[in-house]
């Protein structure tokens, strides 16, 4: 029995030493493994054990099922204000948008994106129908015309004549609601200048115009503020409002508003499909819409008011080694980068622009060129920088900056001669240089012109006939 029980410890104790040594071993192999795992998504930090993407096979990570679970709300939510957009028509409805020229414009790529497609993202591609075309075609992006990279939306910078026509993204066989864009050359006339509500002095935005004998209302469709001309101190911001056209939806008794919604009726159908209205200004609106007295005689608006915002902290990029010692600093924010960042973003070209005039006529500057922002433009001649209010003063009128940020001169002279620099939040965006040369005035007396050709008229007949003459009694002589 001794026996039997000392083999009994023997064992045991191989069994617990052994046990031992596998979790040491196990434990050994686990340590690895998670830093070879370590080592291999030390950048990746949202990739789980299985090399998988946390927010989509978030596991047992409670912070990444709680994200995982936002993203498919959002995404059903997306889902359901499309559904509710649909109305009667049961279609997506498209959007009007009309912009100044020289302005800027920004269309969403409405695609609801799930959690399996915010993966592809990047395959989003924006195509365009100009006036006059007849099919769609990818976008050219160039130095003012370009994608943001997170919400796929469309930018479109220092906008031309030329890019008017329609818009739409895609993503595979996903299509969006067109956007339909038409940039309006600004004339000062058709501009008017109001101040926000709550202002002290006038005047005011124009309230909506229900005309109900047309079915249709007027109002005015607000943009976004622009970003605060400096920081720091007290600037500038507009807004821009566009002349907007709707429909009403009135139902009409009594016989002279059914005669006129007879008339007009046909025409109307297109505003129940855009949903937010047409821009009295845009080139698909219809002409007899158009015509309509309080449509044709409404202006847009520009708001503009005062602001001051915080400079935002600079952006310094820090290079450390393994210890935590600081190798190398780039002021990003001062247009210096390390190497270790890879390419900045390229800048837009600074535009210039070369333009004659002569003595007492009438020329209009406008800024050729935009940093892709929608700050407002500040002015400066030679190195004097224009205060709009100085210098239509200085030059009791005859020089000013207008409300879509152009510099007027009435009857140049020779001094307006300079080089016009128009600047975007203290960075140069375009340059202009005027040359004034003087106009030679040559006045003549219609009179003494008649006179003076019947002369050279009969001065040429009277020798070529002598000639002829001449010629003809010399041959019969001989």
């Amino acid at each position: 029995m001794l026996t039997i029980h000392v083999k009994l410890i023997l064992l045991a104790c191989i069994i617990n030493i052994s046990k031992g040594g596998w979790n040491d071993v196990l434990n050994d192999i686990k340590q690895k493994a998670k830093e070879k795992f370590r080592n291999k998504y030390r950048n990746q930090s949202t990739i789980n054990f299985l090399g998988y993407d946390l927010s989509q096979y978030p596991g047992t990570n409670a912070y990444f099922r709680n994200l995982n679970k936002d993203k498919w709300t959002s995404y059903y939510e997306c889902l359901t204000a499309q559904d509710r957009n649909l109305g009667q028509l049961q279609s997506v409805a498209p959007v009007a948008v009309a912009a100044l020229e020289g302005g800027s414009v920004k269309l969403d790529c409405r695609i609801c994106l799930s959690s399996d497609n915010l993966n592809d993202i990047h395959s989003v591609e924006w195509y365009t129908a100009l006036v006059g075309e007849r099919s769609l075609k990818p976008i050219e992006y160039d130095e003012h015309t370009l994608v943001t990279p997170n919400e796929k939306s469309l930018m479109m910078y220092n906008l031309r004549l030329d890019q008017t026509g329609q818009y739409m993204c895609s993503l595979g066989e996903a299509l969006t609601a067109p956007y339909f864009v038409t940039v309006v050359k600004s004339f000062e006339s058709n501009i008017k200048e109001v101040h926000p509500k709550h202002a002290k002095h006038g005047p005011f935005p124009t309230p909506d115009l229900h005309l109900s004998q047309h079915n249709i209302r007027v109002s005015t469709q607000w943009g976004p503020w622009s970003p605060c001309s400096q920081c720091g101190k007290v600037g500038k911001r507009h807004r821009y409002g566009f002349c907007n056209v709707l429909s009403s939806n009135l139902e009409h008794a009594q016989a002279k508003r059914r005669a006129d919604k007879i008339r007009t009726g046909k025409y109307l159908e297109i505003l129940k499909l855009f949903q937010e209205g047409i821009p009295c200004s845009s080139h698909i609106l219809p002409e007899q819409i158009k015509k309509i007295p309080e449509v044709k005689n409404r202006k847009d608006e520009i708001m503009i008011g005062f602001c001051k915002e915080k400079c935002a902290e600079e952006k310094v990029f820090v290079v450390r080694d393994e210890h935590g010692n600081v190798l190398e600093k780039a002021n990003n924010s001062a247009g210096i980068y390390s190497m270790l960042q890879g390419l900045p973003p390229a800048e837009p070209h600074i535009e210039k622009s070369l333009v004659y005039t002569s003595t007492d006529s009438d020329v209009e500057l406008t800024c050729p060129g935009n940093l892709n922002s929608d700050f407002p433009m500040q002015w400066q001649i030679g190195e004097h920088i224009v205060i709009p209010e100085v210098i239509a003063k200085q030059s009791e009128g005859r020089i000013f900056v207008s409300l879509t940020e152009r510099i007027h001169v009435r009857k140049a002279k020779i001094s307006d001669a300079n080089v016009y620099s128009c600047w975007q939040h203290k960075q140069l965006a375009g340059m202009v240089r005027l040359v004034v040369e003087k106009k030679i005035k040559l006045n003549f007396n219609h009179h003494i012109m008649m006179l003076a050709m019947i002369i050279i008229l009969f001065t040429f007949f009277w020798v070529f006939t002598k000639a002829f003459f001449g010629r003809k009694y010399a041959r019969i002589k001989d």
